[in-house]
């Protein structure tokens, strides 16, 4: 008993989680109806690994009917959020901002006029 033991102890996540075939699923069931050893282990990660809460009753089918059926509203219809017309006006000062960065970027470069510095003063004499 003691190679079962350590087979099945090797298995005992797969079968605790159900991933067994069902035919190896019987056999650890078996063993662990029979074997004190693997049955405390099995009790001991029973609550960790296993199930802990089910799902509803006609979850899936509920699921999968959600999911044929077409719907006849957008998604975002009756749920609270930003407005459209709050996105639009967003996206409309973004792009502004964009364009004024672009033009202060890319604008005429440097001019061919002097420094005020270097300009002569002309003083008119009345």
């Amino acid at each position: 008993m003691i190679g079962r033991c350590a087979s099945m102890a090797n298995l005992m996540d797969l079968y605790v989680e159900g991933r067994l075939s069902p035919s190896s699923m019987k056999k650890a069931a078996a063993h662990i109806k029979d074997c004190s050893r693997c049955r405390k282990l099995y009790e001991e990660q029973r609550p960790l690994k296993g199930p802990a809460l089910g799902a509803p009753a006609g979850l899936k089918a509920r699921l999968k009917a959600a999911a044929a059926s077409p719907r006849s509203e957008p998604l975002s219809a009756g749920r609270p959020g930003i407005p459209a017309a709050a996105i639009r006006s967003l996206a409309a000062a973004l792009l502004c901002a964009a364009v004024l960065m672009l033009v202060n970027w890319f604008g005429p470069g440097e001019t061919t006029q002097a420094p005020p510095s270097t300009v002569p003063m002309v003083r008119l004499v009345p």
